[in-house]
């Protein structure tokens, strides 16, 4: 049920702008498992988007294995006293959708970012992150821009959630945590982790 949503954002036609990669040492369910809620945001990023974004507000949206989630920035309630024919959704959110197994895409104001995660190891991912720009990018002020943007994002993945990922694989890869609880509030994580537990025929316990 995605196509025609994806279709209408000409993804075969931007232009890519700088790409990345890193490998971290945690399962790659991890890694994914950070973009599928937003609550931890005043929590793990309380000082580099806290104050941006409303983590408490993250509506999601299941198409078979994949899904989509908006992520809205407290400049969204700005709009609240503007006629609904009015309001915008881009300008003020991340549209963000999981094409399953293992890619990320955020449709942001201006740009497109994509994460696709390739598991070498049960500890071991390998993270590539690429830019796109909705028209190639000529002036010095546009790429001032982009390397920012792209700078930024990697800053928060890199210093702030993949950190956390891969502490929390440690933890669990030592045996100490027999289960964990994942809550109402979390509705992509059980979506991510329920369909790879029928994929796998009642195989997801655990870290594997």
């Amino acid at each position: 049920g995605l196509g025609p949503e994806l279709a209408s954002y000409h993804l075969e036609s931007l232009p890519p702008y700088r790409r990345a990669s890193q490998t971290w040492a945690c399962n790659w369910k991890l890694l994914l498992d950070t973009f599928f809620e937003s609550y931890h945001v005043f929590a793990l990023h309380r000082v580099s988007l806290g104050s941006l974004y409303l983590g408490t507000a993250s509506p999601f949206d299941a198409f078979g294995p994949h899904n989509r989630i908006v992520v809205p920035q407290t400049s969204i309630l700005e709009q609240a006293d503007q006629p609904r024919e009015k309001w915008e959704l881009l300008p003020h959110a991340v549209v963000q959708y999981f094409l399953a197994p293992n890619m990320i895409v955020s449709n942001l104001y201006g740009y497109l970012v994509t994460w696709r995660f390739i598991p070498l190891a049960a500890g071991q991912t390998l993270v590539e992150n690429t830019l796109y720009t909705e028209t190639p990018v000529v002036s010095d002020a546009d790429r001032e821009h982009f390397d920012a943007r792209f700078a930024a994002g990697r800053a928060i993945t890199g210093d702030e959630d993949y950190p956390a990922s891969e502490l929390i694989h440690r933890n669990l890869a030592s045996g100490c945590v027999d289960h964990t609880v994942i809550g109402r509030n979390e509705a992509g994580v059980v979506h991510f982790h329920r369909t790879l537990a029928a994929r796998l025929e009642g195989g997801g316990h655990g870290v594997s």
